[in-house]
Formats: structure tokens, sequence, C-alpha cells
């Protein structure tokens, strides 16, 4: 992951070579499936993991070659066959893994890519389907499609959905304890695989009631905007706690939550809103890639 992070001097390379070494053990995976030697639960939850890697990395991979990051022609395979491949790989694994909720949100978010619009956009269909998936597994699911709906504004019918989906996540939560071990638990807190799972998360949530609470103030809903944007500061604020404190000053993307905080500090009643280019930049958008979590 490292390697895939937003620092690297050659991200075609990096990337290239990650899918490479992915798509061997993909193919040691499929064979196996073939000859029925998948026989244990373990060695089908670990080949389906592989299979899960593999989908992801190549609809990130594709994703940052539309925007311009990665060279479209040095990957393997059209835009389309990419993506069908990532959708075929998901089926499989949710059959070897059907214990695991996560993969409704990354099967639906892949299959939203397959029939995107030219702007690389999901259809709203294929919205409605990410943003449903979320009931599957909250605690995963609904940062899956933060991720996938990213760029969807706030007045939009699947904008209002989505925020609907946060406000339930929280309401579900409040004055309740995670009980440790459980896949909430793991879900929700940061681990070796994903060390500042927790950090991004965080900033992600609180992105719903800033942009939110924004387009309230923008309407003039003078109340449901202060509610919403205090709630946001909260969020964020919880990432400066003594708990957290240490651990977020590591993060390679804290810089990005100070700039969220100046941006909160700027939306004030009477005032003149901030221009929704920020909504459009990398300072928002880089939040939301594998590395904001992964990358030590």
């Amino acid at each position: 992951m490292m390697a895939l992070d937003d620092r690297p001097a050659d991200e075609t390379a990096a990337s290239v070579e990650m899918e490479r070494a992915l798509a061997r053990e993909v193919d040691d995976v499929l064979r196996a499936h073939a000859a029925g030697t998948l026989r244990t639960e373990e060695d089908r939850a670990r080949a389906g993991l592989v299979l899960v890697y593999d989908a992801l990395l190549l609809q990130r991979n594709s994703a940052h070659a539309m925007r311009g990051k990665i060279d479209p022609g040095a990957l393997p395979g059209d835009a389309t066959a990419r993506r069908r491949r990532g959708v075929q790989l998901l089926e499989l694994a949710r059959t070897l893994r059907p214990e695991d909720g996560r993969i409704a949100s990354w099967l639906a978010a892949t299959q939203g890519m397959t029939d995107a619009g030219p702007d690389g956009a999901p259809t709203p269909a294929r919205k409605d389907q990410i943003i449903a998936a979320v009931d599957v597994e909250p605690s995963f699911n609904l940062f899956t499609a933060y991720i996938a709906l990213r760029d969807e504004p706030a007045h939009t019918a699947q904008g209002r959905a989505l925020f609907a989906k946060t406000r339930a996540f929280i309401d579900s939560r409040k004055c309740r304890d995670v009980t440790p071990g459980t896949r909430e638990a793991r879900n929700r807190t940061s681990g070796p695989l994903a060390p500042y799972n927790l950090q991004a998360a965080t900033v992600m949530l609180g992105d719903q009631f800033l942009r939110h609470g924004e387009a309230a103030l923008g309407r003039g809903a003078i109340p449901e905007a202060m509610e919403l944007l205090g709630t946001a500061g909260g969020i964020y604020a919880t990432l400066s706690s003594e708990r957290h404190r240490a651990t977020t000053a590591t993060w390679s993307k804290a810089d990005l939550l100070d700039a969220r905080r100046q941006r909160l500090a700027a939306l004030t009643p009477g005032a003149a809103l901030p221009g929704d280019e920020f909504w459009r930049s990398a300072a928002y958008a880089s939040i939301y890639d594998c590395a904001s979590c992964h990358v030590p």
C-alpha cells in the first residue's frame, strides 16, 4: 500500500507491478478453486480475500488512470474489461466468504463502475445499490459508500439518502460501547493492515456533516446549519483528544484535517460562503484514497 500512496515518483510503475504480483496470486486461487482443493473454510476465506484485493486494486488503478494519475496505456486490458473482471472476482469471493458482509458494498461499487457515465460517476440506480448495501454491514459499508460517492452533492436524492444512513449509523451507536473482538470492533478501529483506519473514517464521517451543514447555510436554514456544522466540528475534534492526538499527528493526511477545520471556521451566518472548489480538490479527495487508511 505504501507504493500506492500519493507520494511515489512513478505511480504508474508501482501500480502495474502490484497488479502483476496480485494476478499471479489470483491465478493460483482460480486453479485451486477449479480443482476443488479449497476444502477448508480457512482455505476458502484466504482465497476469497486474494480475489477481493485484486478486484479493488483493478478498480482503484482504473479510477486513477481516469484522473490522469496513472498512464492508462500501461494498464493491462481496457477499462470495461477491467471493471467486468473486478465484478467476476468479487462474485466468486462472495461465494468463498459468505459471511463477509463487506463484499456487498465492494461489489455494488464495482458494478457501479461497469456502466458509469462519461464522467466516471455511477448511474443513479447504481448509487442507490451502493447506499442500500450499507445496511448489510453498516460499520464498514457506510465508509465504502462514502468513498464511492465522495463527489455526490448534498442536494441530490442520493446525497440525502447517504446522509440519512450517516445519521442512522450515529444514532444507533449513542451510549453504546462496541463489543471487543466483534466484526464491528475490527471495522471501527485501526490495526496493522490499516493503521489510520480510525483517522480516515472519522474525517469521512465529519465531511458528511460539513457538506450538509454548508448546504443548509447556503439555503438560509441557519438553525439546521449550526447543528450540522457543530456536529462536524465535534467529530473532527475527537482526533485531537488525548486518546488519539499522538497517532493523528503521525498521519500523513493530518494537514487535510486542518484544511477542514479552517473551512468550518469560515462557515458563519452572514458571512460569504467559501467557494465549492474544495469539494473537487485533492485536499478533499485524498482522504478517500486507499493509502489514507493503509499507509503507515
